[in-house]
């Protein structure tokens, strides 16, 4: 039962370190909001209805289109939240141990995902940045913050 209620505040955790971790890059690539959404306007979509519903009830921006990348950040976000008790209640089918391995492994995947996929974003968006800033004289003194140090 104890591994449970440990398994339930991990993914509540974890799931606050997700979004500040959104946070932190959002913050880090503010000033180039515009110019990154005009020079590739197709990579910014509509917020469905559960990012507008996260974003909303976590203090992010839920009034403008976002960049699809966000969107998968959110949804591996749900997929962490939702999928939480689903993994736990294989434990009714196994024994607890081989249920807390499958939320072990589970976990593991999520948030391994999320990291990989948010550091490779934040730095491909980085880069653009910095390409937008030596291109376009209006940005010359706009800086690209550390997304981890934000």
């Amino acid at each position: 039962m104890l591994w449970i209620v440990c398994c339930i505040f991990n993914t509540v955790f974890w799931s606050f370190i997700i979004n500040v971790s959104i946070k932190r890059i959002e913050r880090a690539l503010a000033e180039f909001y515009h110019p990154l959404r005009n020079a590739h306007p197709k990579e910014y979509v509509k917020q469905s209805r559960a990012v507008k519903f996260i974003r909303k009830h976590t203090g992010l921006s839920d009034y403008d289109n976002i960049h699809w990348a966000y969107s998968v950040l959110h949804y591996l976000q749900i997929i962490l939240v939702l999928g939480t008790p689903v993994v736990l209640s294989s434990g009714f089918f196994t024994t607890v141990k081989e249920a807390a391995n499958i939320y072990l492994v589970f976990w593991l995947t999520v948030t391994l995902a999320f990291s990989f996929f948010a550091e490779g974003f934040a730095f491909v968006q980085a880069i653009r940045c910095r390409k937008i800033k030596k291109t376009d004289p209006k940005y010359a003194k706009c800086e690209v913050h550390r997304w981890k140090d934000f």
